[in-house]
């Protein structure tokens, strides 16, 4: 009924806001004529012919009426489209900002953008499943807040958006969804056409879920918006143009830790502490694992930076970026050996992530397991010879003997004389590199190699008698 009265009142002519667009449209409703009944006598004067006869009627005459009922919702929902097929652009947008206004207040919250975005997605594609319609919305109404949303209260922090913004805010949406906005405002009106009862309810019951979450939301979206003022101060695309020496737009590890070390030049072991805490950096805020820290991670890391020393960023940031950074009073001898010190520490960190990524490879698992004959979780020597037989059939056996004991002296990081997962990981990936290829192009074959080879008896006798030099 509410939304019949919004699209009358926008295609009447008496209303002045529809600037004559045309007449009200009475939406179909379901007939309410009741259905004869029949008394328990006049049913059993019946045969059960005249009964099965009734029954078919009844039926059909259900039948009629649904049909009935959903010709006039179509004619109503064509009606609609031809009227509102030529008004402007400007005109539609008051319509569908009226349509998602629910309490018609003349501003939009946030769970009434979500409910709006709800029925548009759902509109748009019906195929997907209610609950992903519903997470899709709310993401996108918390992020249309906090681009377009303005505070109406600041003491309750609820975020509203205007009639303006609103224009703004659809148009973005369009933009993603790839769709133009004549098509996407036809099907906006439509979804609220000729809605049912349970529709109806369901409509009221999720706007009444989403009212209740509305202000954890707002909290967040108060605090996203002053990251997102955060991010266009100043003084944070200064700092982050400071540490980016090479202007790449990322800071990598040794831009990170050059840029601490001033950060902390009144410390004795600032350049070791720099290094430490660069780790730590990398590790908390390096979400994507690319040993780089992106403008938006590079803030978060000052932000937690000035809460660590008790400061605002309005108060700290002035002095930090007036800190330079450029050593000039180090010899260039000291600053080539720290400049090798860490271009040696990213090749190890490098290393490091290939290790991973070995590791976490279940054809590195498996070769693990074909080497680990005993299955005690460690590789031995004599394990490691065997295994590497099966690479190198046709090579003399002091040959493998020698290159498994260099293998496990170079390998073996905690001197028990055998390897571990990482270890081993470590080991194949240094064997890859060797042969110019790298794990992944080379593990198929490894694997195959070690089922298909067998231990030779005498050689596994002969390699229980060898010690590793």
């Amino acid at each position: 009924e509410r939304n019949r009265r919004i699209i009358n009142q926008y295609y009447s002519r008496k209303d002045p806001r529809a600037n004559g667009y045309f007449s009200p449209i009475k939406m179909a409703s379901q007939p309410q004529a009741p259905a004869p009944k029949e008394s328990s006598q006049d049913l059993s004067k019946m045969t059960s012919t005249q009964i099965r006869s009734k029954m078919h009627e009844r039926v059909v005459a259900n039948l009629k009426a649904d049909l009935t009922m959903q010709m006039k919702q179509i004619q109503t929902k064509l009606d609609v489209l031809e009227k509102i097929a030529d008004k402007t652009e400007q005109q539609k947008m008051n319509i569908l900002f009226s349509l998602w206004d629910r309490d018609s207040d003349g501003k939009l919250n946030w769970s009434e953008v979500a409910q709006g975005l709800k029925k548009m997605l759902e509109a748009l594609d019906p195929s997907v499943d209610e609950d992903e319609l519903l997470g899709a919305a709310v993401e996108a109404a918390t992020k249309g807040m906090i681009k377009y949303g303005v505070a109406e209260d600041s003491q309750s922090g609820e975020h509203v958006i205007s009639k303006e913004q609103f224009d703004q805010l659809l148009k973005l949406v369009c933009g993603k969804l790839e769709a133009p906005f004549e098509l996407v405002a036809e099907v906006i009106v439509l979804s609220y056409v000729g809605l049912s009862e349970e529709q109806m309810l369901a409509d009221a019951v999720e706007n009444m879920a989403l009212t209740l979450v509305s202000s954890d939301v707002s909290e967040e979206i108060t605090v996203q918006k002053r990251f997102r003022a955060i991010l266009e101060n100043p003084f944070m695309i200064g700092l982050f143009k400071k540490f980016d020496r090479s202007q790449d737009m990322k800071i990598d590890f040794k831009e990170l830790v050059l840029g601490l070390e001033k950060f902390r030049q009144n410390s004795l072991n600032s350049f070791e502490e720099s290094v430490r805490v660069a780790l730590d950096v990398l590790l908390l805020f390096d979400e994507d694992c690319t040993r780089t820290l992106s403008y938006v991670q590079f803030a978060r890391f000052i932000l937690t930076f000035c809460a660590a020393c008790g400061m605002p960023f309005e108060e700290l940031a002035p002095i930090l970026l007036a800190i330079e950074l450029e050593p000039l009073d180090e010899s260039a001898s000291l600053r080539n050996l720290k400049s090798a010190a860490l271009s040696e520490i990213m090749v190890q960190m490098e290393k490091a992530d290939k290790v991973i990524d070995t590791l976490n490879d279940l054809r590195c698992e498996l070769l693990f397991k074909l080497f680990d004959s005993d299955g005690d979780g460690r590789v031995s020597f004599k394990e490691l010879a065997l295994g590497l037989r099966k690479f190198n059939p046709s090579g003399g056996l002091a040959e493998t003997a020698t290159v498994s004991a260099q293998l496990m002296l170079t390998f073996d990081d905690d001197g028990n004389e055998t390897l571990d997962p990482v270890e081993f990981a470590n080991f194949l990936n240094e064997f890859c590199e060797a042969v110019g290829a790298d794990f992944d192009e080379l593990a198929d074959y490894l694997v195959i190699a070690c089922i298909s080879g067998s231990d030779d008896a005498a050689e596994s006798a002969l390699l229980d008698a060898i010690q590793p030099a």
